[in-house]
């Protein structure tokens, strides 16, 4: 009991004592000086704060303000300024009068000091974009009189703490981007001067409780990509004074609630990105006449585009992109003046484009993709109906009507228009040949005209496009040779594809001073010659064009952020020309391009990191340079059937970031190269149908390729995977007579099965003719006919004479003989040779009777 007493004492002075400090009058303004010096000695960086100085009164330190009378610090605000360390050493009961606190945008660490709650005083509390971590601290909800907190963009997990609903005062809350879990506490709900509520982009999961409907002075909305998964609770249609609402990616289901038409304030609507179907209520569309942004793409929204979009005289941004949308365009589209983006893409919208989109003429960015649309896309249609003038739009900055059954050839004012970024034609019916407009000023930089039939040789129009990046001809009927210009008018290519053409001849030297090219699709054409040795020129390959962290933000993103990106830049006037697109400070290429990636077809949309070469299936000849080792950076090559000769180089090792390499089906002979073990990243490999000879190099990657037919038909190869080992189960090579033997073995094998299939195709071809042609077959008969009289004629005719020789022989004989005798051999030698002259004159009119 006496221990209890003295601690209950002990207590009660250290609060007098805490007391006394806070309300001594001597503490204040040296106090908070001496507070403000001590938490900046522990910054790493603090060479903006050079101003803090004892010999200065603190109301003059940067970044620090005082009330009126200039005594007591009531604001510090050093956002931007480059501070790194921990806010430990900050909260002190010093700073009683301290209203606003804003370190945003620094490089603070560590966690939010759970004596926050010292800094009674504060009306915000704003700590964006650092790198904070920990829990969100329950103490802050003691801080009564708070109106804004700034928590975004830090690394904070956990729950969102349920002590944030005694906060009354509370305006503006903002939780976005961090790694928050535990759903959306009901208790949100409860804080009735909320009119900013942003905790989006965490992992939040769970629903979205009805509580948020309460919320009656709500005008921001947003918990995007937090993994919610439920139903749109009705309530949320009481929030009159809403305007902006993003619940976009989620996995939210249902359909729209009617209610929803009583948001009529609103001016940004954004589900897209969730499990939502149904129909668009038609009650919103007519009541929300306010709206200026609204997205439902990436859903199962069906049925028909609503005329009644036509009541958002406002509308800018429409995106109702890959839903299941079905019927044909109303003409009512035309009536949205205002309409600046326009995405319906990868639906199943069918019919002619309505006339009424040539009215459109603000619009930056039109996407009509993977639809059923048909027509074509200027002018007037086969039964003389109009057709809209997509050359109209003068402000378009991307053009994408790919993958629909547009046909019709392309008209050559479409190169008229000169703000024109992105213009992707691919996948539809056109035919004829690439207009040219020589006198066109073009800012395109990325050109998809893949999959259709074009023809004619490699467009001239081309040479007006001298920012030019992407350029997609593949698939089409182009011929001809690649033109030695295409360096000096298109001198910025990074993509190139002229996949399956009619192209032929050499490959010029001149594509080797494309320096910023980093994908070469050649294959499938009629190229003759040798790769050229200039072709390690290629800087662009020397090195990977991206990092990891760059590389997997620009997996995450998707046509619609693509096309945002496009209208936000343009907004404020920060559009880089090209196909090259700012998105968060980096840069991203829009298009989707066909790749044969490891033996497949794929579509990548984005190809800013890959690297690679396709020169497949043409007719090259001569060896595989070795200087292409240079190109490091290099994740896809393909040179496959071909008449490439020689050996593998052995600087291939040199390739350490390849990926997929295919040398099959050509004439390549000698051993695999020992450094091909040293491609770590390689996942697809087919050396087959060639002469290479030797064992099968192991070790690392190379030992998980165990499928043989990557080396199949390699008659000198012997090793793992494949079932024939190798002489005396040594690393030797096999030796080169007995590579030569083999050789002259296959030689002779293929020149008797080449003997007997033109034995059998001969006699087939011959018969075949015979009895498949009547007329041939008769003139055939009669011929053997002929030849059959002809040859009994001759035997007749040589017997006959053979049988006069023998009677004159015989009569020169008998002539010594009796009178009667001779007389008698005479009479009977005349009596046969008339009969034989009767004979003779029976058998040529015989063989010239006509034949019945």
């Amino acid at each position: 009991m006496e221990l209890q007493h003295k601690l209950l004492l002990v207590s009660l002075c250290h609060l007098l004592c805490t007391a006394g400090i806070a309300i001594r009058p001597e503490e204040g303004e040296a106090a908070e000086a001496e507070a403000l010096f001590r938490w900046r000695s522990t910054l790493r960086n603090s060479t903006s704060l050079s101003s803090w100085s004892r010999a200065t009164p603190t109301c003059s330190w940067h970044g620090v303000f005082c009330d009126a009378g200039g005594r007591r610090v009531t604001e510090l605000l050093l956002p931007h300024a480059g501070l790194a360390g921990t806010l430990q050493s900050l909260c002190s009961a010093a700073f009683q009068n301290l209203t606003r606190l804003d370190l945003s945008d620094n490089h603070f660490t560590g966690t939010v000091p759970t004596n926050i709650s010292l800094l009674a005083a504060l009306t915000q509390l704003s700590l964006g974009n650092n790198n904070l971590i920990g829990a969100i601290p329950l103490q802050l909800g003691e801080l009564t009189g708070i109106v804004v907190l700034d928590l975004s963009s830090n690394g904070f997990s956990g729950p969102i703490p349920s002590s944030l609903s005694r906060l009354k005062k509370l305006q503006n809350l903002y939780l976005y981007e961090n790694n928050l879990t535990g759903g959306i506490p009901e208790e949100l709900g409860m804080i009735s001067a909320l009119q900013d509520l942003n905790i989006g982009s965490n992992m939040l999961g769970g629903s979205i409780p009805a509580s948020l409907g309460n919320l009656q002075m709500l005008q921001l909305l947003c918990i995007g990509s937090s993994g919610l998964v439920s139903n749109l609770p009705p309530s949320l249609g009481n929030l009159t004074r809403l305007k902006y609402m993003d619940l976009s990616r989620n996995r939210l289901s249902g359909t729209l609630p009617p209610c929803f038409a009583r948001m009529q304030r609103l001016r940004t609507f954004r589900l897209g990105g969730n499990n939502l179907n149904g129909v668009i209520p038609v009650g919103m569309l007519r009541n929300c006449t306010r709206i200026e942004w609204f997205d439902l793409s990436n859903n199962s929204f069906s049925g028909s585009i609503p005329a009644e979009l036509k009541n958002m005289a406002s509308l800018w941004w429409l995106n109702l992109a890959k839903n299941q949308f079905t019927g044909t365009l109303p003409l009512e589209i035309g009536n949205i003046t205002s309409l600046e983006v326009l995405d319906l893409s990868d639906n199943y919208l069918q019919g002619e484009f309505p006339a009424s989109i040539s009215n459109l003429t603000m619009l930056n960015c039109l996407i009509f993709a993977g639809n059923n649309f048909t027509g074509r896309v200027s002018g007037v249609d086969g039964i003389g109906m109009q057709i809209p003038d997509f050359c109209q739009l003068n402000f378009l900055l991307m053009l994408d009507l790919s993958h629909n059954q547009l046909f019709g050839e392309l008209p050559g004012c479409i190169w008229n228009l000169q703000y024109l970024v992105i213009l992707d034609l691919s996948g539809n019916g056109f035919t004829g040949e690439i207009p040219n407009m020589p006198n066109s000023t073009s800012s395109l930089t990325s050109l998809h005209l893949s999959n259709n039939f074009f023809t004619g040789f490699f467009p001239t129009v081309l040479k007006n496009f001298k920012i030019l990046a992407t350029l997609d001809l593949g698939n089409n009927e182009f011929s001809g040779t690649i033109p030695s210009w295409i360096h000096k008018r298109n001198p910025l290519l990074r993509i190139l594809r002229l996949r399956s053409n009619l192209f032929y001849g050499n490959f010029p030297w001149q594509l080797s001073l494309l320096s910023h090219l980093h994908f070469l699709d050649l294959a499938e054409n009629n190229f003759t010659g040798s790769i050229p040795k200039s072709f390690a020129n290629f800087s662009s390959m020397w090195q990977p064009s991206m990092t990891q962290k760059e590389r997997k933000m620009n997996e995450n993103l998707d046509r619609y952020n693509i096309a945002a990106a496009v209208q936000i830049v343009t907004k404020w006037n920060e559009y880089i020309h090209g196909h090259i697109i700012g998105w968060k400070g980096q840069n991203y290429i829009y298009g989707n391009i066909v790749i044969v990636w490891k033996g497949r077809d794929y579509i990548f949309q984005y190809v800013a990191d890959l690297i690679g070469m396709d020169m497949s299936s043409n007719s090259l000849s001569g060896g595989i340079p070795p200087e292409l080792a240079n190109l490091s950076g290099l994740r896809t090559l393909n040179l496959s059937r071909n008449h490439l000769c020689g050996s593998i180089p052995e600087q291939i090792g040199n390739l350490t970031l390849l990926e997929s390499l295919d040398l099959s089906w050509n004439e390549l002979s000698g051993p695999i190269p020992p450094s091909m073990s040293h491609l770590l990243s390689l996942n697809s490999l087919n050396l087959s149908n060639n002469c290479l000879s030797g064992e099968i190099p192991t070790g690392d990657q190379l030992n998980t390729l165990v499928d043989p037919s990557i080396y199949s038909n390699n008659p000198g190869l012997c090793g793992f995977p494949l079932s024939i080992p190798c002489p005396n189960n040594s690393s030797s090579m096999f030796t080169l007579e007995w590579v030569k033997e083999q050789h002259q073995d296959l030689e002779t094998v293929l020149l008797y099965y080449s003997v007997i299939a033109g034995v059998v195709f001969g006699f087939w071809l011959w018969f075949g003719a015979l009895f498949l042609c009547r007329s041939r077959r008769l003139a055939f008969f009669a011929y053997i006919d002929a030849m059959q009289c002809k040859l009994i004629s001759n035997a007749i005719l040589f017997l006959i004479s053979a049988l006069r020789a023998s009677l004159v022989s015989m009569t020169n004989f008998l002539q010594n003989q009796c009178f009667f005798q001779t007389c008698a051999i005479s009479s009977t030698g005349t009596f046969l040779v008339s009969g034989s002259s009767m004979a003779m004159k029976s058998v040529m009119s015989s063989t010239h009777a006509p034949k019945k």
